[in-house]
């Protein structure tokens, strides 16, 4: 499959319904064999020429964008702890401790709050939660060149693909990658910090408020546009802040899709799981059988060989693996 992406394209192509399960396999397999550049960077490619219209570039769940997600996962949490770890529990636990709070919508404070209380209480609040913004995006920029070489040269073919395909588009070539490693990787671990790893019980439901007021600021500033009065009124004191960085976040983007002669080494805790080929074989051997009516349907005028080769590599598994099962059966 490495040597010959086509029949990749094809299986990621037909896999409705089941794109997470399709790319973590393909990506754990590819890894283990040192090639998930390689194959990211092919189904990534696939997925721009594919795309007509940049403003919905990436915004589907596809194989091409849950592959990136799950390599990024898969090859940068220890980045992300080194970014975001230390934050977050500062966060968590100043929350818990002082009652620290980011909320900026008046209807969800206390409703015995009188006017003037409200009023201080929203002043002090925007405080906190730009406090909180401004140390997390210094802190994503301040540490760019930590982050993996190998995101780094990925985020690179990402630009150069959009320059290529949407030419006219110029803010493109910073949206492309900012929707990946702001919509995907940060905001996300924001909102869910347990499930990265970054802390080791789920929050009470007020920090998660306060996570995810962060994280919309953020996002917002990675898609270089400002909140909106009529979806979000009690962001609006946040544009300031929005506006006076865009261009720190291009900056950023820049630096993040120029890949560095040698990595940054950078110590951190976390240790990852190595994926096992011979299982995640075993998984992209069931999501071919599954989607072959499917690719058979779709490929089977444009590319008979490389269905004839599907078609072998799925008899020959299934061959084996009745030989295997005959085997247990009569030991």
């Amino acid at each position: 499959m490495e040597n010959d992406m086509q029949i990749t394209n094809m299986l990621t192509s037909t896999s409705h319904k089941k794109e997470k399960s399709t790319a973590e396999c393909l990506v754990k397999a590819f890894h283990t064999k040192r090639s998930s550049v390689h194959f990211i960077k092919n189904i990534i490619t696939y997925e721009i020429n594919s795309t007509n219209n940049p403003n919905i570039l990436f915004r589907g769940n596809t194989v091409a964008t849950k592959s990136l997600d799950m390599y990024m996962r898969l090859t940068g949490m220890g980045y992300l702890h080194h970014v975001l770890k230390d934050i977050v529990q500062e966060i968590v636990e100043v929350h818990e401790t002082s009652k620290k709070s980011c909320e900026v919508d008046e209807y969800r404070l206390p409703s015995d709050l009188k006017p003037k209380e409200k009023k201080r209480q929203l002043k002090k609040n925007y405080k906190t939660l730009l406090g909180y913004v401004h140390r997390i995006f210094n802190r994503i920029f301040d540490t760019v060149e930590c982050s993996p070489h190998y995101f780094r040269h990925i985020f690179e073919h990402i630009r150069i693909t959009i320059e290529g395909k949407f030419p006219s588009e110029p803010l493109t070539k910073y949206l492309g990658p900012s929707g990946f490693i702001f919509l995907r990787f940060f905001c996300p671990s924001l909102c869910t910090p347990k499930n990265f790893l970054l802390v080791e019980d789920h929050p009470s439901a007020e920090v998660i408020r306060d996570l995810t007021l962060i994280a919309k600021v953020i996002q917002n500033l990675a898609n270089l546009v400002p909140f909106s009065e009529a979806s979000e009124p009690c962001m609006i004191p946040l544009n300031e802040y929005i506006q006076c960085n865009i261009e720190l976040m291009k900056e950023f983007i820049d630096r993040l899709c120029s890949p560095p002669e040698t990595a940054v080494e950078f110590e951190t805790n976390f240790r990852p799981i190595k994926p096992i080929f011979g299982r995640e074989m075993s998984r992209i051997h069931y999501h071919l059988a599954d989607n072959y009516e499917r690719i058979k349907d779709k490929y089977q005028a444009e590319h008979p060989e490389e269905l004839i080769k599907i078609s072998n590599v799925i008899l020959d598994i299934n061959n084996i693996i009745a030989e295997v099962n005959q085997k247990i059966r009569y030991e």
